[in-house]
């Protein structure tokens, strides 16, 4: 098995499509929009390959606010088939993306995830992400209390915002954050 990640490209939109309906559900993304979005935003996308077929993407955003003066960057999605999960893709994907945000100048990482989502809040607990409760509104653990957790030692502040989220699909783990 050879697991590659890289830069998505234009033409892995028709891949892209068909795995972000597996991770969203409802209608296929026309492949016509995937490029356009592809071209005009300034998302992130990241792929991973097993044996050169995509099996998983993940996405990015950097920005500024007027909040604060480093650029900040957000993990905003990352799907895995299921197929190729526990093989190394996500952690390959998040590594791909910490990669690419860095190099845009990016010094703190945030990502949201559902509460329930326990295996992802585990991922992400792995690369050192800490649980965040100043950028977190409504984040409560689960026993109700709000999250509280000191930010890690690394020079890469990483971020991990619990947020209440709706589950979709079919026992699918998939969220809609409110």
């Amino acid at each position: 098995m050879q697991l590659k990640t890289r830069p998505a490209t234009e033409d892995d939109a028709e891949q892209l499509a068909i795995l972000n309906q597996q991770f969203n559900g409802g209608n296929r993304r026309p492949v016509a929009e995937v490029v356009d979005s592809m071209r005009t935003c300034n998302e992130i996308i990241a792929v991973a390959e097993i044996d050169g077929q995509v099996v998983g993407f993940g996405c990015a955003q950097s920005y500024r606010s007027f909040c604060y003066e480093e650029l900040l960057g957000e993990i905003t999605e990352l799907y895995v088939e299921p197929t190729a999960r526990r093989k190394g893709v996500a952690t390959a994907l998040i590594n791909c993306l910490e990669e690419m945000l860095i190099t845009r100048g990016v010094t703190e990482i945030k990502v949201l995830t559902g509460r329930r989502n326990d295996r992802a809040i585990r991922m992400y607990e792995r690369f050192n992400y800490v649980r965040d409760d100043e950028r977190t509104r409504t984040a409560k653990d689960s026993a109700g209390k709000r999250c509280t957790y000191q930010v890690s030692e690394s020079p890469m502040r990483r971020l991990l915002n619990i947020a209440f989220a709706t589950v979709t699909g079919r026992n699918s783990g998939k969220v809609r954050y409110r």
